[in-house]
């Protein structure tokens, strides 16, 4: 881990490594003016968005007294608004989510794999699911894809408990 992780959650590398991402996108793009929230308590902002979820992870020693987080489960959720009061149209919105999953994804397989300095031991992607969310009378698209930051190799329990 570097000095720009030093004392953060899993939680709060990963947002701050997607809010960077969110703010140097080119306008026009699929991430651009996307909102980025850190809780899944958050209100819903805007018509699109990325939210990081709660988190769990093992910590072990690195050296002398020093430990680092390995095996960080989380859940980053993208959405994007159904415009209409009909939800069974959420092909296009479903579509534009997935766009902004992959758009994330490639930014992360770019270089060394490591979030900008931010992992030791890189990242692995679990299997996504698509699916929808009804809040304060809007519904939105939702595509959820699973990551383990600074994965060990150990087998981990996927059920992520309260992080859902």
């Amino acid at each position: 881990m570097s000095e720009v992780t030093t004392g953060k959650s899993p939680s709060t590398i990963l947002f701050d490594c997607l809010n960077e991402m969110v703010v140097a996108a080119a306008p026009a793009t699929i991430l651009d003016s996307a909102a980025v929230l850190d809780s899944g308590w958050q209100e819903l902002k805007g018509d699109k968005g990325i939210i990081v979820s709660n988190s769990e992870w093992d910590f072990a020693p690195t050296f002398g007294t020093q430990t680092e987080i390995y095996d960080a489960l989380l859940i980053i959720a993208f959405y994007w608004r159904i415009p209409s009061d009909d939800t069974s149209e959420r092909r296009e919105p479903r579509d534009k989510c997935f766009q902004m999953a992959q758009a994330v994804v490639n930014k992360f397989f770019e270089g060394n794999q490591d979030l900008g300095g931010r992992l030791c031991k890189g990242f692995l992607l679990l299997r996504a699911t698509d699916g929808d969310k009804s809040t304060n009378s809007e519904s939105y698209a939702i595509i959820n894809q699973p990551i383990i930051l600074n994965p060990s190799g150990s087998r981990i329990d996927y059920t992520l408990g309260e992080a859902k």
